[in-house]
């Protein structure tokens, strides 16, 4: 197998994701290396303690020292608008600093891989950027009004060659999240996502693949039907390749959470190392909550004991909020009145 070189970035809150992230590289891939992007010196620190073959951390302050300019608009950004703001130069940053790098593959924290990527490579062919797809399948929105507003790709794994039409969208991209990354549809903008909507348009060698098990998630989960046969994940007959744990809601298991999840419904217990109270978005099926989310779950406890055992209770739990719970209640377990039922949630959500 050719050697894989992965890229990521999180702070303390997502130590336990990045691990499961790490652990499923290793397991997928002969030859790899992962270099962490670290907000935090908690995640460096860590991560070193742990001395995890293949995988490299870089502090924050190195990747600002590369570009200046990020540096200059964090103060204008909330904390994952700046994460989304580095989308790009995190692959020019590892271009510039390791000279024989031919690829590099950006990759969420929150993404498991389940096989080797080899077959996006072949979909990339002699192409320079690969992009996936979001196909959503929202509950109540419209796939063309999802892909208007959130974009036709979702930034969570891509590969990037290096060559001169890989740098020249790379660079161009960069400009354009320093000028504007924000949490909120305007414009024609989101985020650091809509603009590589223009990447087919203004670069050659971009490619993206109709595989079914390439980038699984929340907004697409009821388009597939994901099995687990001898071992194996199986998307619509296909090979699961990556899935990508996004919105997934993690607490410790106190008295009141397990209380929660006995209710049934939204939220549920997994016992493992660490034993974990958890709910997903409600596009998730419960078959899927079953055969997929149940057992990431369980990694991660196992993560977060491993992560405590070098450097003590240093991941941040978020806490039950009661506004978040009852959004999530009333996800799964919608009013009879439709309209009183939006009313509801946008007050929750407020």
């Amino acid at each position: 197998m050719a050697r894989r070189t992965f890229c990521t970035l999180f702070d303390k809150r997502f130590l336990p994701r990045g691990l499961v992230l790490y652990r499923s590289i290793a397991r997928c891939c002969e030859e790899f290396e992962l270099f962490v992007f670290c907000m935090d010196a908690t995640t460096q620190a860590t991560l070193d303690a742990l001395a995890l073959p293949g995988l490299s951390t870089i502090p924050l302050d190195e990747i600002e020292a590369f570009d200046p300019a990020l540096a200059d608009v964090k103060s204008t950004r909330n904390w994952f608008e700046y994460y989304w703001t580095m989308s790009p130069i995190k692959p020019l940053f590892l271009f510039h600093r390791i000279p024989g790098l031919e690829h590099v593959i950006t990759v969420d924290p929150d993404v498991e891989l389940y096989a080797d990527p080899q077959p996006l490579f072949d979909d990339l062919g002699d192409g320079s950027i690969f992009l996936t797809k979001h196909r959503s399948s929202l509950r109540t929105v419209p796939t063309t009004v999802a892909d208007a507003r959130w974009g036709v790709f979702n930034i969570q794994f891509e590969i990037f060659r290096r060559d001169d039409r890989a740098i020249a969208a790379l660079q161009w991209w960069r400009e354009r999240c320093l000028e504007w990354c924000y949490d909120r549809f305007e414009h024609g903008r989101y985020g650091d996502q809509k603009y590589v909507e223009e990447f087919p348009a203004r670069f050659e060698g971009v490619r993206t693949t109709d595989r079914p098990g390439a980038g699984t998630a929340p907004w697409n989960s009821r388009r597939h039907r994901i099995e687990l046969r001898d071992k194996t994940f199986v998307v619509d007959e296909s090979p699961l390749l990556y899935h990508h744990f996004a919105g997934l809601d993690l607490h410790e298991a106190t008295f009141a959470g397990r209380l929660l999840a006995r209710m049934g419904g939204a939220y549920r217990l997994t016992a493992g190392a660490v034993p974990l109270v958890w709910s997903t978005p409600d596009n998730v099926p419960e078959d899927h909550r079953n055969v997929l989310w149940d057992p990431y779950v369980g990694r991660l406890g196992h993560a977060l004991a491993d992560v405590r055992a070098v450097a003590g209770d240093v991941v941040p739990m978020s806490s039950l909020r009661t506004k978040r719970v009852a959004l999530r209640i009333g996800e799964r377990h919608p009013l009879p009145w439709a309209g009183l039922n939006r009313k509801l949630r946008a007050r929750l959500s407020a």
